[in-house]
């Protein structure tokens, strides 16, 4: 396994901010008396704007406003982001390994470009990257290959010798699309049976990468050794 580069997903995998995500979209659904609505968000998971624009249209009332219904949801987000949002457990420890064995990482998000890298910048990590490649720099969001493709391309890397770490089922199917070895470490939910089928590696915390670098060393992590 040659692998050169990884590839991270933002929310819900480097930072905590997928848990914000769902209680601001619950509580404008609460707003409009929707009830719960865990699984509509689930699909939401990973997409970018104009697709939960899309999926919304379709699944919400049809006397709903979406254009409405998303700049609250923002709004609210965007409120209880706008300071340093929690790190996700082994971000620091995985970026160490990184540096330690000299592989380039950059990151791969459904979130506008200026948006995530303000998340990243007042998380601490930004500088930790070489790049931040948004869904606005792309046609097509993910589920859609285009963003890890681009990403893959910036880093100046064979999509098949990158990492690509990822929360969301969405950002698990956008990453084997494009051809490159994927680890989910899920948030919000596990996996189900069939979701498992599509041979990626799912871990428990971004600590177990750590194990699984070691485990499959790559060139740069061996250079200099005997």
């Amino acid at each position: 396994m040659n692998i050169a580069a990884t590839i991270f997903d933002m929310d819900g995998l480097l930072i905590d901010s997928e848990r914000i995500a769902l209680s601001t979209f619950q509580n404008v659904c609460d707003q409009h008396e929707l009830g719960d609505q865990f699984a509509l968000y689930l699909q939401l998971l990973g997409t970018t704007d104009a697709t939960s624009k899309s999926i919304l249209q379709e699944r919400l009332p049809a006397h709903l406003q979406v254009d409405q219904f998303m700049q609250t949801w923002t709004g609210l987000y965007v409120e209880q982001t706008s300071t340093a949002v929690p790190l996700m457990t082994g971000v620091l420890a995985l970026l160490d390994h990184l540096d330690a064995i000299g592989m380039a990482r950059s990151v791969a998000t459904s979130t506008r470009t200026d948006h995530a890298i303000g998340k990243l910048r007042n998380s601490g990590i930004l500088h930790r990257f070489a790049h931040v490649t948004g869904g606005d720099q792309v046609a097509q969001g993910k589920p859609a290959p285009d963003i890890y493709l681009k990403a893959a391309q910036r880093l100046g890397v064979e999509p098949a010798h990158c990492l690509a770490l990822e929360d969301s089922p969405n950002g698990v199917r956008a990453a084997l699309s494009a051809g490159m070895q994927v680890i989910q470490i899920p948030s919000l939910v596990q996996p189900d049976a069939e979701f498992r089928t599509f041979g990626h590696t799912i871990l428990e915390d971004l600590h177990r990468v750590i194990d699984f670098l070691n485990a499959h060393p790559s060139p740069a992590s061996m250079a200099g050794q005997d």
